[in-house]
């Protein structure tokens, strides 16, 4: 239709997963996840955090893209590889690290915090993954003219947080300094790309950011 679309290079990522010693082909040109012979003797947590690392790398960067969903075979596929790196590693069988992990729906790896509580860590998914630059970061810098005054921001009646219009009323968010803005949250990120001091919201969103 005309329309400008930013797709996943799905060939870039198969070529990593290849050189990385993730996958591997069968005759039948089809994808079978393998271990990775250099982390079998890392422990368990690291194994699963340099996997999640590199999932979160892929997913984080590939976000925007319209055809995000396809990387759910990424995931799987890197998934799998870790626990036959898991299975690899104690001699076993992925079956048998599912059900040695196995918690809820899913699986997990328990460790203790430097407070000595127990904490779960599990793969990364699609939906864990958003970017700094997320749809709705996009949506805002795009929608609205970053050149126009306070006062016809106010009146445009639009909220440059949530996107809502036509609501009754609209405030301005003032900060001193855009550089002492951490980036933790959506509306520290639209300023800090924005480079404004200043967020025209709408009054659920104010008062949100305020608490």
């Amino acid at each position: 239709n005309g329309t400008v679309e930013l797709l996943v290079p799905l060939e870039k990522i198969e070529k990593f997963m290849f050189d990385k010693g993730i996958i591997r082909q069968s005759k039948a040109k089809k994808f079978h996840p393998i271990h990775r012979k250099g982390w079998l003797y890392l422990p368990d947590q690291e194994i699963l955090e340099r996997y999640n690392a590199e999932i979160r790398g892929i997913l984080n960067y590939y976000h925007l893209a319209n055809n995000y969903n396809k990387l759910n075979y990424f995931q799987y596929l890197m998934e799998y590889s870790c626990l036959a790196t898991l299975a690899g590693k104690h001699n076993s069988s992925i079956s048998k690290v599912i059900d040695k992990y196995k918690s809820g729906k899913g699986w997990a790896i328990k460790y203790k915090t430097e407070k000595g509580k127990t904490r779960e860590k599990r793969i990364v998914k699609l939906q864990d993954c958003k970017g700094f630059c997320d749809d709705n970061i996009v949506r805002h810098i795009y929608s609205v003219n970053t050149n126009a005054t306070i006062r016809a921001r106010l009146q445009a009646g639009v909220c440059e947080l949530c996107g809502s219009r036509g609501k009754s009323n609209y405030e301005v968010h003032h900060v001193s300094s855009v550089k002492g803005l951490e980036g933790n949250k959506l509306w520290e990120q639209i300023m800090k790309i924005k480079n404004r001091k200043t967020l025209v919201v709408c009054e659920d969103c104010h008062k949100a950011i305020h608490s």
